[in-house]
């Protein structure tokens, strides 16, 4: 800042005023003074800056798996929301692991940031009780514990579960398989939940030999597709997790030679952007993602700025009917 006053023949509070933005610098002296800090390679010490003010304008995000089409859409929505807010943002991954997802917690608190936009592997592990119990602003994205009443944004998981059963169950399906998740993650547990209460609401008896618990890719959905080959009497559709799962199905049962719908019909959950590429396209619930990221970030946003905290925030799913799924029909022999 001392050699951009020099060359520009000001004060070095002139130089910084002019740098952040401060409305008493001329407008000639303004663009002198940033185009001499381009020129020069300027770089603002944000850490200093941030113990100054006591912010950082900067927002930690922590995702379970950015690969995953769903949460990579989730990333987008709220790194542009939040620079729409003036807002930057740190991103760490914790690929469903517990101790990595402490770790980033630890190093994006270490590093100062405002407030933390969360998807928890396990929301009652214990530094995750830490992290909401303490000073940091959270709010919860896509995966809470049913008592937490704190910010949280997310799909109405049972909701959506209810509304493809419902409309698998219409089409005369009554042997209906769900393929779910072999961990703890709460939506798991939510959707399988509403597979349940469907099948209770229609008069149909939960066979527990029909649910399949795996990994939420590809490589779960090509497990399930022995598994499901090896039930007698067959199902005639198939309700899978999250469409990625769906989709490894799809591919294994055709290269079983079986074919989708007319063997069995099958559906998943978040419409991610290749569910529709794919053939036959795929029938889905469609997860409201940029909502979920622009509420997100707009509450903890709120937060930073001394709104009290909401309460949580279910958003409705939406049906997607595709041609992965179709009425079911007599099997034979």
């Amino acid at each position: 800042m001392r050699d951009i006053a020099r060359h520009a023949g000001v004060s070095v509070n002139t130089v910084s005023r002019a740098l952040t933005g401060k409305p008493d610098v001329n407008a000639e002296t303004r663009a002198r003074v940033q185009d001499l800090a381009k020129e020069l390679g300027y770089m603002p010490n944000l850490l200093a800056r941030a113990l100054l003010r006591g912010r950082s304008s900067l927002i930690g995000l922590v995702v379970t798996d950015c690969t995953n089409p769903f949460y990579a859409g989730l990333i987008r929505a709220i790194e542009s929301s939040l620079a729409r807010l003036g807002y930057g943002m740190l991103l760490a991954t914790s690929n469903e692991d517990t101790g990595k997802e402490d770790r980033a917690l630890t190093i994006l608190q270490e590093h100062r940031v405002d407030g933390i936009l969360l998807t928890a592997v396990d929301v009652e592990a214990e530094h995750v009780r830490r992290l909401l119990s303490g000073l940091t602003p959270v709010v919860l994205l896509a995966r809470r514990s049913p008592v937490y009443e704190g910010p949280f944004v997310g799909t109405d998981n049972v909701a959506g579960a209810e509304q493809i059963m419902r409309y698998l169950i219409d089409q005369g399906h009554r042997r209906i398989a769900h393929i779910g998740r072999s961990d703890a993650a709460t939506s798991g547990g939510e959707r399988l939940r509403g597979y349940r209460s469907a099948l209770a609401k229609a008069g149909i008896d939960v066979d527990e030999s029909l649910i399949f618990p795996t990994l939420p890719s590809l490589e779960g959905g090509e497990a399930a597709c022995d598994w499901l080959l090896g039930l007698h009497p067959a199902p005639t559709a198939v309700f899978a997790y999250n469409d990625t799962q769906a989709i490894g199905l799809m591919q294994a049962l055709q290269q079983r030679g079986r074919q989708v719908p007319r063997d069995y019909s099958v559906a998943g959950f978040d419409d991610i952007q290749v569910s529709h590429l794919i053939s036959p396209q795929l029938t889905t619930v469609a997860q409201p993602v940029d909502e979920i990221g622009a509420r997100g970030a707009s509450i903890l946003i709120d937060l930073l700025n001394g709104q009290p905290a909401p309460a949580p925030m279910l958003l409705q799913p939406t049906l997607v009917l595709r041609q992965s799924t179709g009425a079911s029909h007599p099997r034979t022999a």
